[in-house]
């Protein structure tokens, strides 16, 4: 599962560090559930505005629950956007996970990791907390790695063999001669 185009693309300038360099959009654009307080606040922001966005997906993931379900409608922008509220991990969820949310959703637009931080992660926590797919992926890799191997051996006794070929045609034609 993919999940993209939280509502509404924009089209970054050539050459800007996207995880840097900040833009000013039009205010408010997407669905506000989902949506950065900076988005929400008509500031500059980059494309860690759709991290924001990813740990609140997470969060209802994990929880089976809406995030914000439980603040009214006519008070989600006042207390989502320039109060800090945030959906309650609950407490039995695994520390590194939580930890991950949170970070996500930081109100500072620059704490909050990059996508590649939040798969490394997320790999981390996921071989922490399962060994068992650790190891499975551990055999995959090797097993990757021994169907290379194989190909490559396969494809060198190939070329030798029609070296061979090609070496006893030349010998059987100048044996003719």
């Amino acid at each position: 599962l993919k999940v993209f185009d939280l509502d509404v693309c924009r089209i970054l300038p050539k050459g800007a560090n996207h995880f840097q360099d900040l833009f000013q959009f039009t205010k408010h654009v997407g669905s506000p559930r989902y949506m950065a307080p900076e988005v929400a606040r008509g500031e500059k922001y980059h494309v860690k505005a759709d991290i924001y966005a990813f740990g609140l997906l997470a969060y209802e993931l994990l929880s089976l629950q809406k995030a914000y379900h439980d603040i009214p409608s006519d008070k989600m922008d006042a207390r989502v956007f320039y109060q800090g509220s945030r959906p309650c991990c609950p407490s039995q969820w695994p520390r590194p996970v939580t930890s991950l949310i949170t970070k996500c959703w930081d109100e500072a637009i620059d704490q909050r990791p990059t996508i590649s931080q939040v798969l490394e992660e997320l790999r981390e926590t996921l071989d922490q907390m399962c060994p068992a797919a650790a190891v499975r992926k551990l055999r995959r890799e090797q097993n990757r790695n021994q169907q290379q191997q194989l190909s490559s051996d396969k494809g060198l006794a190939r070329e030798e063999s029609g070296r061979t070929q090609r070496s006893d045609t030349t010998l059987e034609g100048r044996a003719s001669q």
